[in-house]
């Protein structure tokens, strides 16, 4: 692979006993909020159940084992808003955050809107790939770079060839 080497992203192995349940927990999490969505969508009342089912597992998989997966890849824990833009972190938390808002919005009453809207963000959200814009290690530096930052770099720019050069 001389003339395109392999690029490594990470600077550490992620044990399988993290990286399973945090895989596991995220895939749960898009069944149940999916479910969830259409169940508010025919204005079925256990929706708000499954909604708090989602928000559990959302929050297990993506607010717990999520960065801890980035420390043991990427010795940093949270590395989107405030103290970062990697595109991975910020979209988890938004889900997060939406869910957490369709739970509250229907603890005493009922509020399909919110569930649906929770849901499809959800949705929008894992139709962005995974990594995008995310973490990365620069092997020049050694430092760990995320978020539209790394995008913008002189070395992506050039590599996509979009230099005036």
């Amino acid at each position: 692979m001389k003339e395109s080497p392999l690029v490594i992203r990470f600077k550490g192995g992620v044990p399988g006993y993290i990286l399973g349940p945090h895989i596991l927990f995220m895939f749960i999490a898009m069944l149940f909020s999916t479910g969830t969505g259409l169940l508010a969508i025919a204005k079925v009342p256990s929706f708000r159940k499954y909604g708090i089912w989602t928000l559990i597992l959302l929050t297990a998989g993506g607010i717990i084992l999520g960065p801890i997966v980035q420390k043991f890849a990427f010795g940093e824990l949270w590395t989107g808003v405030p103290f970062g833009w990697d595109l991975t972190d910020n979209k988890t938390l938004i889900a997060f955050l939406f869910w957490a808002l369709a739970v509250v919005m229907n603890l005493k009453k009922e509020r399909p809107f919110y569930t649906v809207l929770a849901a499809v963000i959800l949705l929008l959200v894992y139709s962005i790939p995974h990594s995008l814009f995310g973490s990365e290690l620069d092997y020049e530096t050694g430092q760990v770079i995320q978020g539209i930052f790394l995008f913008l770099t002189i070395k992506n720019i050039k590599f996509l060839n979009l230099s005036a050069a």
